[in-house]
């Protein structure tokens, strides 16, 4: 699955680097989402559930994670950015690397311009 193309740097501080970003959004339905194989991509990945990510993924920008972050498998794990995880984060199993670097700007460069979108209204009757 490609959502961009991510444009590793020389740099830990200019690790990556887009020019389109995406919001991408998976409800797995109280199960997991398995990202393996050369899965990219720039924006907002937002996942209900757990996020299994394998070797070949890349991504630039924020990912959200209402369950747990599970790193597996051998090749490379890249995120710049941010993970926030609303359950654990499992790195035991990783035979590659897996680099989560932090960037301010890579957040900012995916949401400074989005405008707020509603992906779901609830209304609760009292």
């Amino acid at each position: 699955m490609n959502w961009g193309a991510p444009v590793p740097g020389a740099t830990q501080q200019s690790a990556s680097s887009c020019d389109v970003n995406h919001i991408v959004y998976y409800n797995t339905h109280d199960t997991y989402i398995k990202l393996t194989g050369s899965s990219s991509g720039c924006g907002i990945l937002l996942v209900e559930g757990d996020l299994e990510l394998h070797g070949g993924f890349l991504w630039y920008g924020l990912v959200l994670v209402s369950g747990n972050v599970i790193l597996t498998g051998g090749g490379g794990k890249n995120i710049t950015g941010g993970v926030l995880a609303g359950g654990s984060a499992d790195v035991d199993q990783v035979g590659g690397d897996a680099n989560i670097i932090y960037c301010s700007s890579a957040i900012s460069d995916q949401t400074q311009y989005q405008p707020l979108r509603r992906l779901s209204w609830k209304e609760k009757n009292i």
